[in-house]
């Protein structure tokens, strides 16, 4: 194991993460200028839903390339586009049909942009990611630090150029959406190449079968993931004022997004490490410089939120959002002990490990879901304090499974 070069390649997607995270950062003063707290809550809700949805784009088979042999790459690759591709009429049809029901979810959003952006967004980011573990496949980590970058400074521009012409939250759901097309296009050749040989219709059963935990497993573990960290705001969608979730989601935008770009970051160098390396007493030395520098990252960042959050907010984003830098105080412990321990989650992702990350997942989802449901009709505050004990409590017992994963891969099991 080349530590050396490990670093190097994390520090390659930091750099692009940065640079991706700085400039909608310091472009936030004036989206905030431009669309109120209540659209940034519905955008918020969006998100959330559609993050959900997005975690099936490729029933995880875009993982499996990476621990796949070569002849299986291509087949992976043409299954993931095909299922992304099914789901996508799928979901168009589900909201069509079902279009009383989200409508009531959507309050407060014309339903013909749910209708037009949620498969059009389901598509795009499924073959965005795709293409995101084929370039870490094959070590492009230029490719994917330039693709962060092109997509968020298209995401904030697009959403600055139409909230000018006051479009609304139409303006802030578009940015999302089409960013995504500048990552697909910077990162296209490696879902559009040609290969040499085609495989069989036999091969391709032979292979899903072969991989099939990815898509009854994996992929059920990480909806129960994103169900964790999104239910909150669904929740919050039925329990409290639209204002309030656009507070909520101005710090998730300006503190924990940006967290969750790094760690993604070091996530991607790590999981190609370990999927690669066999060697356990060297996958923990990896994992405890990880753990070590992210810690160390946060250590320099918490004092900034706890001590100077209202001001800081209230004076970067305007008057009307220093309610946000009350949030960030509380917010800034939950998010930081997801930055520091979910990249090392990636070890899940091997087989072996599936059900374990799984069993962690569902008891996530379920504490989860209970403190929203308990707290959050008790008003944000408190509901926020009883999250962020609950988010440290958790996430100290995922760090104590993904080092027995680990020692699993040290067993063979």
């Amino acid at each position: 194991m080349n530590i050396s070069k490990i670093v190097k390649n994390i520090s390659i997607l930091m750099t692009g993460t940065v640079v991706a995270q700085l400039i909608p950062i310091l472009l936030s003063p004036i989206l905030t200028r431009l669309y109120s707290p209540k659209e940034f809550g519905m955008l918020a809700v969006f998100i959330s839903i559609t993050s959900i949805l997005t975690v099936f784009a490729n029933l995880r088979l875009d993982v499996a390339i990476l621990s796949a042999h070569e002849n299986e790459k291509t087949p992976l690759k043409n299954i993931s586009l095909a299922v992304t591709t099914i789901l996508t009429i799928m979901i168009s049809l589900i909201l069509i049909v079902f279009s009383s029901f989200f409508k009531e979810m959507f309050s407060g959003i014309n339903y013909n942009f749910i209708l037009f952006f949620g498969p059009l967004f389901f598509i795009l980011f499924g073959t965005m990611q795709l293409a995101t573990y084929i370039a870490n496949d094959e070590s492009q980590y230029h490719l994917i630090s330039k693709s962060k970058v092109d997509k968020n400074i298209s995401m904030t521009f697009i959403q600055i150029i139409l909230g000018i012409f006051k479009t609304g939250v139409l303006g802030l759901i578009a940015g999302v959406v089409f960013s995504i097309l500048f990552p697909i296009y910077r990162l296209r050749k490696g879902i559009f190449r040609k290969e040499g040989k085609t495989p069989d219709k036999l091969n391709y059963f032979f292979i899903l079968k072969k991989y099939k935990r990815y898509p009854l497993v994996s992929a059920n573990t990480a909806v129960m993931d994103k169900i964790a960290t999104e239910s909150p705001i669904l929740m919050m969608n039925k329990y409290q004022d639209s204002s309030l979730i656009g507070f909520y989601e101005l710090a998730r935008r300006t503190i924990f997004l940006p967290l969750t770009f790094i760690s993604t970051s070091v996530s991607q160098v790590y999981l190609k490490q370990i999927t690669e390396e066999n060697d356990y007493k060297k996958n923990v030395k990896l994992t405890l410089i990880i753990l070590g520098g992210l810690v160390l990252i946060s250590i320099v960042i918490a004092p900034i939120f706890i001590f100077g959050g209202e001001p800081l907010f209230a004076f970067i984003f305007g008057e009307e959002w220093r309610v946000v830098g009350e949030y960030s105080e509380i917010l800034i412990f939950p998010f930081l002990i997801r930055f520091v321990i979910s990249p090392l989650s990636v070890v899940f992702l091997k087989p072996e490990n599936i059900l374990l990350g799984g069993l962690w997942q569902f008891i996530y989802m379920i504490v989860s879901v209970i403190v929203a449901l308990v707290y959050l009709p008790q008003g944000m505050m408190l509901y926020l304090k009883a999250f962020a004990i609950s988010e440290v409590l958790i996430y100290i017992l995922y760090l104590i499974m993904i080092f027995v994963a680990l020692n699993r891969g040290k067993k063979g099991v």
